[in-house]
């Protein structure tokens, strides 16, 4: 359901040329990751379905990409605050769990636009 969801957001780009950025679950260690192999599978079918309509799907891993470019992953409410430095239009104040900060973090990281330095501001 959420693929085909997707699928609907998305069905006025017939010509495929955008590219769908996924973040791939796991890499790290918590006691809260129980549920990442359902997690995994559930992003693995979204990808199938995705790459089988014809769009780019390219993959991040979670403990890759959360580092920004630095030597250690960063908390969410630090990444947070380095989106709302990058992106004013970005409104935190309108995303409690901050998964839109990371949505748009993810797209970042894909694009290029964090440096190595980004993690000592």
């Amino acid at each position: 359901a959420l693929a085909e969801y997707l699928h609907g957001i998305l069905d006025g780009e017939s010509d495929r040329t955008i590219t769908i950025v996924v973040e791939l679950p796991g890499g790290r260690s918590h006691r809260w990751a129980r549920g990442l192999v359902t997690l995994g599978m559930v992003v693995g079918s979204i990808i199938a379905y995705l790459t089988a309509l014809g769009y780019r799907v390219v993959t991040l891993r979670a403990d890759e990409w959360t580092k920004l470019n630095g030597p250690r992953c960063l908390p969410k409410a630090v990444r947070a605050a380095r989106i709302e430095k990058m992106f004013p239009s970005y409104e935190r104040e309108k995303d409690k769990g901050l998964d839109g900060a990371d949505a748009i973090g993810l797209g970042a990281f894909f694009l290029g636009l964090f440096s190595s330095g980004d993690q000592n501001e």
